[in-house]
């Protein structure tokens, strides 16, 4: 395109007639005709816009055999004219877990398909958003996942442009190394008592992240401000204060008192007084991170999470591209959760599964970690009982489940242990945690124990449990805690949800037959009509001699073909339903829940 095309017509032994030329396209073209003086001419003409042109040519008013010739005329594409620039190419500047952009200019470079592909630290490639601006330019948006080195690879048509493949050094999401303390408030040799004092805090090179402020007072007396910013705290002894600043990934519970991120100011974040949460966020709520063995193939896979309060929220989830995926998920409320996976609309093995959230500095002895939700047989499960700020006392720990599983414990030294657990059948694994023979809070856990890819037996499990309503006026959910007391007297935790007619219930899988109490507590209180009682018949107990199978896919199949049969669970009481299916090799199972009591 804007380069001259050529051409020649040869119109000797013709007889005596007028040549004509005409060419139409997308746009119009400059036209030349040079006579050779040899009976014949050439023709030279500039198109400006790629397209189809038809060179029409007539002689003595006819048109010549071909015409009119159609001619493809394609956009001069210069990759070395390609430019990018933005913070998400800028060192120094891009940090982990934080969205990044840079823009691509092809304005003069011609019009051809824009490539950019994105490598974490080992090679894996990571999602990558990219938006044409019709201007000319594009924008290419992400989110790198961790720290480290990225390569940036950006192609124009079939080359790499200038520069490419950009190297970028992604930092931490935050580096409280960077935060800068200055001012009267933090004079080492003293301050003067029952006057007002400030500092200055400096966190514009720290990264993305919330401060947390804690000012300790001997005799725990507290501090007053007024919520200015720079923080003024007025000393009320002689000896014993300190400041410690501190940059955080999530807000920090601090007894007695807390200092969260507001505006931005100047000099850094403004800082307001809480002992709650601010701005929505639940200050210091522990964020669900998880790696489940799953193979994407072509289909999509999507997420689903169910709060205590009955909210509905979408986890991230992310292809390793390497047999399994992560599962993250930013909690709002603490409490019980319950997380579908789906993969082209079907539960993934596992799924659903529950898992409990808490706060990071709780005050208590709390439990985290992947191995109190999920699994794979012959593999170690592992997480962490916090003991940190719990006084003294005993960790007992226990797991039941379809199979005995070797516990370790280690000590590590620091107020927690890591425990490790090795289950060899898949299935559902109740993990209890006590301290001072007590459960702790989410005791006891559930985990989805799956099979793992050596194993020649395809394994599913999905979890039915009896819905319940419930008579109660509360109605933010968030606030409050659920257990449920079998006539067998072991307590234990209930997932307090919103029904679908919009009343408040409880959902767990009975296993007794009998009265059953239902505890509904907020702030530790009992709420009013607490506790209620539930009756679970004889018809609600799970009885596997009444589930009814059928359907060709039990008497014969074919290679590559799905084979298919129903489970009929409506006569069979409240169960989980557990399927797996032995054979040569191992096979892919999709379930789908017609919500009639049939799958």
């Amino acid at each position: 395109m804007r380069d001259p095309m050529v051409c020649s017509f040869c119109y000797r032994g013709a007889g005596t007639g007028g040549l004509g030329l005409a060419v139409e396209g997308p746009s119009e073209a400059k036209m030349s005709c040079t006579d050779n003086k040899d009976g014949s001419c050439s023709v030279e003409y500039i198109p400006y816009e790629p397209g189809t042109y038809n060179l029409n040519v007539t002689y003595g008013g006819h048109q010549v055999p071909g015409s009119p010739f159609k001619v493809p005329v394609n956009d001069v594409v210069d990759s070395s004219k390609v430019k990018c620039s933005g913070p998400g190419l800028t060192p120094g500047v891009v940090r982990a877990n934080v969205p990044q952009s840079f823009t691509v200019d092809t304005s003069k470079a011609g019009v051809a398909p824009l490539e950019v592909k994105v490598q974490g630290p080992k090679g894996v490639v990571e999602p990558v958003d990219v938006v044409d601006n019709a201007d000319g330019t594009q924008t290419a948006s992400y989110v790198p996942s961790r720290e480290g080195p990225y390569s940036i690879a950006v192609r124009y048509g079939d080359d790499e442009v200038p520069h490419s493949p950009f190297k970028v050094k992604v930092l931490p999401t935050h580096d409280a190394s960077k935060v800068k303390a200055s001012g009267p408030g933090l004079n080492t040799t003293g301050v003067p008592a029952s006057l007002p004092v400030e500092f200055t805090i400096d966190a514009k090179d720290a990264g993305e992240g919330l401060l947390a402020v804690q000012i300790t007072v001997s005799g725990n007396r507290p501090p007053r401000w007024d919520g200015s910013c720079p923080p003024p705290f007025l000393p009320q002894a002689l000896d014993g204060e300190r400041t410690t600043p501190q940059q955080m990934a999530q807000p920090m519970r601090a007894p007695p008192y807390a200092y969260a991120p507001g505006a931005q100011q100047p000099w850094g974040p403004k800082v307001t007084a809480t002992d709650r949460p601010v701005n929505g966020l639940d200050a210091g709520l522990r964020p669900f991170d998880l790696v489940i063995p799953f193979t994407i193939k072509k289909g999509e896979i999507t997420g689903e999470v169910r709060m205590p309060s009955g909210k509905v929220a979408k986890p991230d989830i992310t292809d390793n591209k390497d047999g399994t995926v992560t599962v993250r998920y930013a909690p709002t409320e603490a409490g019980l959760h319950e997380m579908d996976i789906r993969y082209d609309n079907m539960h993934i093995p596992g799924s659903p599964l529950q898992f409990y959230v808490d706060y990071v500095n709780s005050g208590h002895v709390t439990a985290f970690g992947p191995g109190l939700t999920h699994g794979v047989v012959n593999k170690p499960a592992v997480f962490t009982v916090n003991t940190k700020d719990a006084g003294e006392g005993g960790l007992s720990l226990a797991i039941e489940g379809p199979s005995k599983a070797e516990i370790g414990c280690t000590d590590n030294q620091d107020g927690t242990c890591t425990v490790s657990y090795l289950p060899v059948l898949p299935g559902d694994y109740n993990i209890l945690v006590k301290y001072n023979d007590k459960h702790i809070p989410g005791s006891p856990f559930t985990a989805k124990i799956t099979g793992d890819d050596t194993m020649r037996m395809s394994h599913l499990k999905v979890g039915s449990s009896a819905d319940i309503p419930l008579n109660i006026t509360e109605t933010d959910l968030s606030q409050l805690t659920a257990t449920v007391i079998p006539p067998s007297g072991r307590e234990e935790p209930c997932l307090l949800k919103r029904l679908r007619n919009g009343h408040v219930g409880i959902s767990f899988v009975p296993k007794e037959i009998g009265e059953h109490i239902v505890n509904i507590k907020k702030n530790g209180l009992h709420i009013p009509n607490s506790p209620i009682t539930v009756m679970i018949s004889q018809s609600e107990i799970g009885d596997a001699s009444r589930v009814r199978v059928s359907g060709p896919g039990l008497s014969e199949g074919r290679t590559f073909e799905p084979s298919e049969f129903i489970i009929d669970t409506r006569d069979a009481g409240y169960g989980g339903l557990s399927l797996s299916i032995e054979g040569p090799s191992k096979v892919d199972i999709n379930t789908e829940d017609l919500e009639d009591g049939t799958c």
